[in-house]
């Protein structure tokens, strides 16, 4: 069943309850399958993990990488080269050589590696515009400032990230989306 918001919202409570309830049931199945299939999980171990049962696994699979061809076009475009019994492959981003375990492991490797040079790269150009961080989580940074120096500091991250752009020249542009608040949870 497909509805527009504007059908949606005509539809009850109770009834956008249990729409909402499927779709986060079919959400959690295919994150599984998204997480996973990246890494070369089979259909044996996803059933496993997972609950589903082994057909439904499968298919979900064949149906991710029906979707998703590009993921193993690009990995299996990727050189790879082999140093005394040790697998490399080059970024193509940051030009940096990543150790590869198995070669299945080339998109994940390349995607977080990338994720990381493009995080650090913005993280420092906001160093050199006098942004100094006080903490760091995976792709968060916190930055200590006064109180109304928040346009000021909204400002000097986005153009942060308009440097890390243009020296980069990826095919989608980066973009941060700076919060302001007290304490942690209010910018999380």
């Amino acid at each position: 069943m497909q509805l527009t918001l504007g059908e949606m919202k005509k539809l009850s409570k109770p009834e956008q309850e249990a729409i909402y309830l499927r779709l986060k049931a079919v959400r959690k199945r295919f994150k599984a399958v998204n997480y996973s299939a990246i890494y070369g999980v089979g259909k044996v171990k996803l059933a496993r993990t997972t609950g589903m049962p082994e057909q439904e696994c499968a298919d979900l699979i064949r149906a991710y990488w029906d979707r998703n061809w590009a993921v193993k076009a690009f990995s299996e475009a990727q050189p790879i080269r082999r140093i005394n019994g040790q697998m490399w492959v080059k970024n193509p981003v940051s030009n940096f050589w990543i150790s590869l375990r198995y070669e299945k492991d080339v998109f994940s490797s390349l995607n977080q590696s990338t994720g990381v040079y493009c995080f650090d790269s913005w993280l420092a150009q906001c160093w050199s515009v006098g942004l100094k961080g006080i903490g760091q989580f995976h792709d968060e940074t916190i930055v200590k400032i006064k109180d109304g120096d928040q346009q000021d500091t909204y400002n000097k991250m986005k153009l942060a990230i308009a440097k890390v752009n243009k020296r980069l020249n990826l095919n989608v542009p980066l973009d941060v989306d700076p919060q302001f608040g007290v304490r942690y949870a209010d910018i999380h």
